[in-house]
């Protein structure tokens, strides 16, 4: 009886193969949809990169952007809070929107250095990505006006649940 000794080697890194792996993209091209559509959408994608990829460090990936999306969240109701106790004008919301940008990118940057690893041995192994392409365009016509909606309903909601507690 002969034993196959090449079923029985893995390497530790090397990524786990999924159904979804034939759509794993490089991690350049969620990064750039966070400049062309925006954080919502290059999170998203980014987690299902992370998935799709059987990254070894998808806990961390994932954990890191749910915890962006909470940021996100806190942010956008403290700029509500701001506005509805006058502490900002609406005019001064584009320097608030600042501090989403900086989580925003430093969230993003983070995840495709993670991710980049993984890929490079996903790449090694399987050989086979598929182009980022349509999933760009997709978060250029989606993914700004997406955002906008998302937080217009936080800051109407914070306001709404501000003016009911605060009058």
């Amino acid at each position: 009886m002969s034993v196959d000794s090449s079923a029985s080697y893995e390497i530790i890194d090397e990524p786990k193969r999924s159904l979804a792996a034939r759509l794993v993209v490089d991690p350049l091209w969620p990064l750039l949809a966070v400049m062309f559509g925006g954080a919502l959408i290059s999170w998203a994608w980014f987690i299902y990169n992370s998935i799709a990829l059987g990254s070894p460090r998808k806990r961390y990936e994932i954990g890191l952007l749910i915890l962006a999306y909470i940021v996100f969240v806190m942010l956008v109701l403290l700029a509500a809070a701001a506005l509805h106790f006058e502490w900002l004008s609406v005019s001064d919301l584009r320097y608030a929107r600042l501090a989403l940008t900086v989580v925003t990118l430093y969230v993003c940057y983070m995840v495709y250095l993670s991710q980049a690893q993984a890929f490079a041995l996903f790449h090694y192994f399987s050989g086979q990505a598929m182009t980022g392409i349509p999933g760009l365009f997709l978060a250029y016509f989606i993914g700004r006006r997406l955002e906008s909606v998302v937080i217009d309903s936080l800051i109407n909601f914070g306001k709404h649940f501000l003016s009911q507690w605060y009058g």
